[in-house]
């Protein structure tokens, strides 16, 4: 028996899983706090698209480096392809805010319907559990009566 439970430490360790992280996929950011964040498990999904603001700036889509000149084109084009047309983004507590608004101004003008920003959650994790990814929802206004 403690040769399963070393073997499974081993197995997290090497694919760099945290007991008690938030399990969307890409980037690790440390995400800020926020008191009436709700549950989003729909961040989980395969499909979502997540993009991260890592703490020195750097914008990623998935696990994919996005360079700020390149934020708008990459957002259209992306947008455009989808259904589903939510983005979630992680970005850093310890960053710059200007390249969260780059982010929101960029799906803002690629015409997402909703931006979740990703938030730790409300209530701190178990140990040996796993944390349900929580946000802020943000819904842009439509721009077409302006």
């Amino acid at each position: 028996m403690k040769y399963v439970l070393v073997v499974c430490l081993l197995a997290m360790a090497a694919l760099n899983i945290s007991l008690g992280q938030v399990k969307t996929k890409g980037v690790n950011v440390k995400l800020p706090s926020a008191t009436n964040a709700r549950a989003l498990p729909a961040a989980d999904r395969p499909d979502a698209l997540v993009v991260a603001i890592g703490q020195d700036g750097v914008i990623y889509f998935g696990v994919e480096q996005v360079p700020l000149a390149d934020l708008p084109e990459k957002a259209q084009e992306t947008i455009s392809k989808r259904r589903d047309k939510t983005v979630y983004v992680k970005s850093d507590a310890r960053g710059s805010s200007s390249e969260l608004v780059a982010v929101l101004d960029a799906f803002a003008g690629a015409r997402a319907s909703v931006v979740v920003l990703l938030t730790n959650p409300r209530e701190p994790a178990q140990s040996g559990t796993v944390v349900r990814p929580t946000g802020l929802q943000l819904k842009f206004v439509d721009r077409s009566e302006d």
